[in-house]
């Protein structure tokens, strides 16, 4: 099967990672953008010829994001972590004024948000509301060819490069992504 020449192929290495509208800058590998769905299944008594199966639970792995270590892109992940790491929810014995930066919280529409200015760079994180990520595969004009909305989304861990004063290798970091899902439940 060809495909026509106009195309749109997704490809690989094009591809956005934005949190909360954080740019979370350039990433060279995406893992674990995936969803398995788990069935019990049950054998009925009488039937030999064939098992049933009943719907469970719908299960996203986390995903792992890894790249090479560049100031910019490390400076806008490293915000983006200490907005999280400085969530009121976190922060049971601290007050909210004590964030680093300036600190301001309001409630619009019965949603609660903090914003928060960490580094010379403002950043706003829902409390009360969900978070939510975005994954965008791009194709060579850079247009989207497809995107994952991933709902409440946070960090599992960061991990910094292995250092070796007799390796050569590019340092890599690491950032690993829970989330509780991609797809809409339609509820029909």
């Amino acid at each position: 099967m060809g495909f026509p020449v106009n195309a749109k192929l997704g490809l690989a290495m094009r591809f956005d990672v934005v949190i909360d509208g954080y740019d979370l800058g350039s990433w060279s590998t995406c893992k674990g953008l995936s969803v398995s769905f788990k069935y019990e299944k049950v054998k009925e008594l009488g039937e030999h010829t064939m098992n049933a199966f009943i719907p469970g639970w719908v299960e996203y792995p986390p995903v792992s994001l890894q790249r090479a270590m560049v100031k910019s892109d490390w400076s806008k992940t490293k915000d983006w972590l200490q907005v999280v790491a400085s969530a009121p929810w976190l922060l049971t014995d601290s007050p909210i004024g004590d964030i680093a930066g300036g600190v301001s919280a309001s409630v619009d529409g019965g949603e609660a948000s903090l914003h928060a200015e960490i580094g010379g760079g403002a950043a706003g994180l829902a409390i009360a509301g969900p978070s939510s990520g975005k994954i965008t595969l791009r194709d060579a004009g850079l247009e989207e060819v497809a995107s994952w909305e991933l709902d409440n989304v946070l960090p599992s861990a960061w991990k910094a490069p292995q250092f070796d004063a007799n390796g050569k290798a590019v340092a890599i970091e690491t950032l690993e992504l829970v989330h509780e899902g991609f797809l809409v439940c339609l509820n029909v």
